[in-house]
């Protein structure tokens, strides 16, 4: 596996079904009690619950997603139930994109906060 050191831009756009495959790939990397696709379309079906994706190289061939990020909408908070980052490209700004684009839904909707639960494990 290659390591990606240096800053990298993605594109942030809605989850959509053919993005399952790879959705998936950094799931099974990224956690040891990984959800399925069940889980996971289980989860976007729902109306109040939304999927992202972490896009890089968009529209070339080698386009690919990076991260993704599944969250809840409530009345006065989102709650983030899946969050993950391909190892390969952790620390390069792709979580963060990823974050930047959920604190800009915030005021929008009149919702002031964000909340996520981390397991130990997951602290780095």
């Amino acid at each position: 596996m290659i390591q990606v050191t240096e800053k990298v831009q993605a594109h942030i756009s809605w989850m959509i079904s053919r993005d399952m495959p790879e959705v998936l790939e950094i799931e099974n990397k990224s956690y040891e009690f990984a959800w399925t696709e069940e889980d996971f379309l289980r989860c976007v079906r729902q109306r109040n619950c939304i999927g992202m994706v972490s896009v890089i190289n968009v529209d070339k061939p080698d386009e690919k997603i990076v991260g993704f990020m599944i969250y809840e909408l409530h009345k006065t908070k989102l709650h983030i139930l899946n969050f993950a980052v391909h190892p390969s490209y952790r620390r390069t700004g792709v979580g963060q994109q990823m974050v930047a684009k959920l604190i800009g839904k915030l005021y929008s909707h009149r919702r002031t906060r964000i909340t996520l639960e981390v397991r130990e494990t997951s602290l780095p």
